[in-house]
C-alpha cells in the first residue's frame, strides 16, 4: 500500500515528478548508448568500454565532488550538475563519427555522476530513515514505468535507417533540464544560503584523509566494501561484452534491444515494490547478498545462449538472452536500493555523505578497471578467434567468489552476536 508520511509528501510529490519527466531520458538513452556505438558507428569494445568506464571514473572522483559541494546548498549543486550534463546531449546531434559520439556520451555521463553526494544528502534529509526506502522504491518505479514505455517508442525510431540518434538523443536532453529543473523546487531542509555561509569549508586533502579513515575505523563497513568490490570486478567486467555479443553474436537491432530493455524494466518495476519494503523490514545487507546472487545468473545465460535457443528452435537468437533480461531488472533495483541503505546503515549520524563518498569511491575504481580490462579482453578474443562465450564464465566466478564473502561474514556476525547474547 502506498503510504507517504504527512513531512515527506510536498517532496515526494515534486520528486516523483521530476522522476516521471526524467523516465523519457533514461528510456530514450541509457538502453540504447553502448549498442549504437558498436552498431551503428562500428566502436570497438575498448572504445564503449570507455563509454562504459565514463561514470565510474567520476564515481571515482566522489570524495572531490563532496568537498566541491561542502559550504553550499545541496539541491542547487546537484541540480546544477544535472543540467549540465543533459545540455550535453544536446551536442548529439554533431555527434557523426564513432570518436564524436564517444567524447559525449563520456562527457555526459562523467559530469551526471558528480550529483551523487548531493543526491545521498538531500535523500537523506527529505526522506524519514523508516521510509525511505519505500519511497526510493515508488519514485524508481514510476520512472521506469515512463522507461519502459519509452523506450519501446524510441527502439523502432532508432532501428530505422540513419543516424536517428542525433535527433533522439538531444530531445531527450532538454525534457531531462526539465526534470532538473522540477527536482530543483524541492525544499531540503537546512539547505538556505544563510545557514551555509557560516560552514567553515573542510580542505581537499582533509576530506581525503576522512573518506580514507572511515575503512579503517570501521572494519565492518570494510569488509562490506571489499566483498562488493570483488564481486563489482565481475560484474563490470562484462559490461562491455553485453552490446558486442548482442550486436555481432547475436545480430540484434535497436528493436530487438528495446524489447530486451523492456522485459528488464518489467522486472525492475515489480521488484522495486519488493525490495522497498523487504530493506524497510530486514536488512540491506542482506539484501546486497540476494541481489548478487541473481546478478550471476545473467552472464552465465550468454554463456549458456546457443543451448538454450536450441530448446526454442525457430526463434531468434536473441530470444535465448530474454531470461538475462528479468534477471537484470531484478538484481538492478535490489542492488541500487541496497547499496543506498546498506551505507547510510553504517554510517554514524553526520557521516552519511563521507560512507556514501567511500562507496562510491571504490565503486568507481572497479568500474574504471573492470569494463576497460573486459573490452581489451573481448578484442583480444575476437582477434585471436577465441569463442567470447566463455569470458562470461570469468565474470560468474568472480560475482560467487564476492557473493560467498559476503555470505560468510553475514553468517559469522549473526553468530557472534548470539554467543555474545548468550554469555
Amino acid at each position: 500500500m502506498l503510504y507517504v508520511p504527512r513531512k515527506a509528501r510536498s517532496a515526494f510529490k515534486k520528486e516523483l515528478t521530476a522522476s516521471i519527466v526524467v523516465g523519457v531520458l533514461a528510456g530514450s538513452v541509457g538502453p540504447f548508448m553502448a549498442f549504437i556505438a558498436s552498431h551503428r558507428l562500428h566502436a570497438s569494445a575498448t572504445l564503449i568500454s570507455l563509454i562504459l568506464a565514463a561514470p565510474w571514473v567520476s564515481s571515482f572522483l566522489c570524495v572531490v565532488w563532496a568537498n566541491a559541494m561542502e559550504g553550499k546548498p545541496r539541491m542547487a549543486f546537484t541540480s546544477n550538475v544535472w543540467i549540465v550534463s543533459r545540455a550535453i546531449l544536446i551536442l548529439m546531434f554533431a555527434a557523426t563519427t564513432r570518436h564524436v559520439f564517444a567524447v559525449l556520451a563520456i562527457g555526459y555521463q562523467f559530469v551526471s555522476m558528480m550529483a551523487i553526494p548531493g543526491y545521498t544528502a538531500i535523500m537523506k534529509a527529505i526522506y524519514p530513515d523508516d521510509h525511505r526506502g519505500k519511497l526510493m522504491g515508488y519514485v524508481r518505479t514510476a520512472m521506469t514505468v515512463v522507461a519502459m514505455v519509452t523506450t519501446l517508442i524510441v527502439g523502432p525510431i532508432l532501428k530505422a535507417p540513419g543516424a536517428r540518434y542525433r535527433f533522439v538523443f538531444p530531445i531527450a536532453g532538454v525534457i531531462g533540464i526539465i526534470s532538473a529543473l522540477i527536482f530543483r523546487s524541492i525544499d531540503v531542509p537546512g539547505d538556505d544560503k544563510e545557514t551555509l555561509n557560516g560552514v567553515e569549508r573542510v580542505s581537499l586533502a582533509k576530506s581525503i584523509r576522512m573518506s580514507a579513515s572511515v575503512l579503517r575505523r570501521d572494519k565492518r563497513f570494510g569488509w562490506f566494501i571489499l566483498t562488493t568490490t570483488v564481486y563489482g570486478f565481475g560484474n563490470f567486467l562484462a559490461f562491455p561484452w553485453y552490446p558486442k555479443f548482442m550486436d555481432e553474436v547475436l545480430k540484434m537491432d535497436e528493436g530487438d534491444l528495446s524489447i530486451y530493455c523492456v522485459l528488464a524494466n518489467i522486472a525492475l518495476v515489480a521488484s522495486y515494490l519488493y525490495w522497498g519494503h523487504y530493506i524497510d523490514r530486514k536488512d540491506p545487507v542482506r539484501c546486497t547478498s540476494l541481489a548478487i546472487l541473481v546478478n550471476a545468473g545473467i552472464p552465465l545465460v550468454f554463456f549458456l545462449s546457443p543451448w538454450l535457443h536450441l530448446l526454442m528452435p525457430g526463434s531468434a537468437l536473441y530470444v535465448a538472452v530474454l531470461p538475462a533480461a528479468i534477471l537484470a531488472g531484478v538484481y538492478a533495483a535490489g542492488l541500487e536500493l541496497a547499496y543506498f541503505n546498506a551505507v547510510l546503515g553504517f554510517a554514524p549520524q553526520g557521516q552519511e555523505v563521507t560512507y556514501q563518498t567511500v562507496q562510491a569511491g571504490i565503486q568507481g575504481l572497479r568500474g574504471i578497471v573492470g569494463p576497460l580490462l573486459g573490452g581489451i579482453l573481448y578484442d583480444v578474443f575476437t582477434r585471436q578467434h577465441y569463442d567470447v562465450r566463455y569470458l562470461f564464465l570469468i565474470s560468474v566466478a568472480m560475482i560467487l567468489f564476492g557473493w560467498s564473502l559476503l555470505v560468510y561474514h553475514g553468517r559469522k556476525d549473526v553468530l557472534e552476536n548470539a554467543l555474545a547474547g548468550t554469555g
